[in-house]
């Protein structure tokens, strides 16, 4: 919980700022292992369906399913 604190308050030069040196060089390392340009057009792809509507449209079904 105290990364994502720390993101929010500051995004991600507050939490390297507030991390232990070890830590923020795991970031450096292994950050562009974990977040690669498939990651930004996934989340591109994501925030298409939210803004059309998709994404509510589909929690509405889930919902009518018996879902939750």
């Amino acid at each position: 919980k105290l990364i994502v604190d720390l993101m929010y308050e500051g995004g991600i030069a507050r939490m390297n700022y507030s991390v232990s040196d070890t830590a923020e060089f795991g970031g450096y390392l292994s950050g562009p292992r974990v977040i690669d340009a498939g990651t930004k057009e996934r989340m591109k792809a994501i925030l298409a369906d939210i803004q059309s509507g998709e994404f509510t449209r589909r929690l509405v079904a889930n919902v009518e399913n018996g879902n939750t």
